[in-house]
């Protein structure tokens, strides 16, 4: 993989990972139905982005 795609990676990764962070605390908090329902949909997604990077990274050839 090449500097510029590590660099990249680690970039949208790290904020990811801060969320995600963000999200157990929150779920540990008493919240409404609905606040639950969108915090499991920030969760869903930022996973699914972390899945794609993760993917895409995989597969670019180190140079």
């Amino acid at each position: 993989m090449s500097k510029i795609s590590k660099k990249l990676a680690h970039d949208l990764k790290n904020p990811l990972t801060i969320i995600n962070g963000y999200i157990s605390l929150l779920s540990d908090v008493d919240l409404s139905e609905e606040q639950m329902d969108y915090i499991k949909k920030i969760q869903e997604a930022s996973i699914n982005l972390l899945k794609i990077i993760d993917e895409n990274t995989e597969s670019v050839p180190e140079k």
